[in-house]
């Protein structure tokens, strides 16, 4: 190829990847907003659920310490 047909090959290929990224961060940024928008109006309800999971943990766990080897039975 000759040095003019490699800089308009340049060319094309730098407008299709602008082309590209901006077509695509308006859908990563729409992704985004989204997932900040839940979290932080389900914020209450995964906090609650983090708390649940954590006592039913630490109660399983003190229950395994009163359990010997034989009789150790599978944590969810």
């Amino acid at each position: 190829m000759q040095i003019g047909q490699l800089q308009i090959l340049r060319k094309l290929i730098t407008k299709q990847i602008l082309f590209s990224a901006r077509v695509e961060s308006s859908l990563y940024q729409s992704c985004l907003e989204t997932l900040n928008y839940t979290i932080l109006h389900n914020l209450d309800e995964i906090r609650d659920t983090a708390k649940r999971t954590f006592v039913e943990r630490e109660d399983d766990l003190a229950n395994l310490g009163n359990e010997t080897l034989n009789q150790t039975r599978m944590m969810n």
